[in-house]
């Protein structure tokens, strides 16, 4: 995740507010949420005693506000392994 990050924040785009981007080791229910159709007793087995880190923060994309959420390690597809890289989600928020 740290190399991730070092490119997110060559990004004009990305926005700092306080306390973003910072990563914190989190358990898996709290890394991917309670909501969504994933099987949590799969991704808990994964991680076991390992926690993922987590880091979340705003950009800017051509004027829309945009969410990431970064997490390291991360499932693969199938759930079978952990991967070792940073997944990224983008949520992409519409103009109000």
């Amino acid at each position: 995740m740290p190399a991730t990050l070092r490119h997110l924040f060559n990004d004009s785009a990305v926005l700092r507010p306080p306390g973003a981007w910072e990563p914190h080791a989190m358990i898996p229910y709290d890394a991917f949420g309670l909501s969504g159709s994933y099987n949590r007793w799969k991704v808990a087995g994964l991680y076991r005693s390992r926690r993922a880190y987590v880091s979340r923060g705003p950009r800017i994309n051509e004027g829309q506000l945009e969410s990431w959420t970064l997490i390291a390690p991360y499932p693969d597809t199938t759930l079978q392994r952990l991967e070792s890289g940073t997944l990224i989600i983008v949520l992409r928020i519409p103009p109000g």
